[in-house]
């Protein structure tokens, strides 16, 4: 049986490749090919060379240390810290190994075996790299995540709003800026006569004073019913709350995505603080 190298080499490259192209992608940072490059090689290298050398357990298992510092060090050093970056590196980089070498059992490693292998990893980056960016989205929309209460009809409405720093949204009459609310966030507190009258663009007669506005980018509805609310509150923090005169537009459509709030804040709230 005859073992093509450049096969392996060229696998080892591209693993190495995307190892430390999925590091930046976790770490947030801006992939720096040169870097990239230089400990894809540097990582080929090291793995041809380090069979030759039939090092005793202790040694090879030193040499493969020093070597994840060194191409730590090469992809992070300036750009954040090296042992979380090291942390990230050595993570994907098991992932990767531990992938390629269950392919094993189930291929013959040459030439086709190769393609397979390179061709799983691409499919597992792209899933590690969505997976990474959701986390990502999740964790910096959590930090923008504020509670609030609004008072309508007499009854006390709370919700989760998301402070989103494109809404630009103001009232043309009265130049207040308008919080979008679900129009599901209010459905049980209204009456069965009240909701029948606004699923038929009636709101005027349920809200005092109610008018529809044109607005563009808000969930997949060009419309929103304006009214204006007894009283609105939003915890921007633990220990206070803060009262601030906002118009609310509401909304027949979803304004999240993932469910995790029922409300999009606007950024002028952030000002009085």
């Amino acid at each position: 049986m005859s073992i093509y190298i450049e096969p392996l080499i060229a696998e080892n490259l591209i693993m190495n490749y995307l190892i430390s192209a999925l590091s930046y992608r976790i770490l947030k940072l801006k992939q720096d090919r040169c870097r990239i490059i230089l400990v894809s090689a540097t990582g080929c290298a090291a793995a041809f060379i380090l069979p030759l050398l039939s090092l005793h357990t202790v040694f090879n298992a030193a040499f493969k240390l020093l070597l994840a510092i060194a191409l730590s060090l090469i992809l992070f050093m300036g750009k954040c810290n090296a042992v979380k970056g090291m942390f990230v590196f050595c993570t994907a980089t098991f992932i990767f190994g531990g992938f390629v070498y269950a392919l094993g059992f189930v291929n013959n490693y040459l030439v086709y075996g190769m393609l397979l292998s390179v061709t799983a990893c691409f499919v597992l980056y792209n899933i590690i790299k969505l997976f990474s960016v959701s986390v990502a989205r999740q964790r910096d929309s959590g930090n923008l995540i504020y509670k609030y209460k609004i008072s309508l009809m007499g009854s006390e409405i709370s919700g989760n709003g998301f402070m989103d720093t494109g809404n630009k949204l103001y009232d043309s009459r009265s130049g207040l800026p308008i919080i979008v609310i679900s129009i599901k966030s209010l459905m049980p507190y209204l009456t069965d006569e009240a909701v029948c009258k606004i699923i038929t663009g009636h709101t005027e007669k349920v809200f005092a004073g109610a008018r529809k506005i044109k607005c563009n980018g808000i969930g997949s509805s060009s419309d929103l019913w304006l009214i204006s609310p007894e009283k609105f509150e939003v915890y921007l923090s633990e220990d206070k709350n803060i009262l601030y005169d906002v118009m609310v537009g509401l909304s027949f459509a979803s304004v999240s995505n993932n469910g995790g709030y029922d409300a999009i804040l606007h950024p002028a709230l952030s000002e009085v603080l």
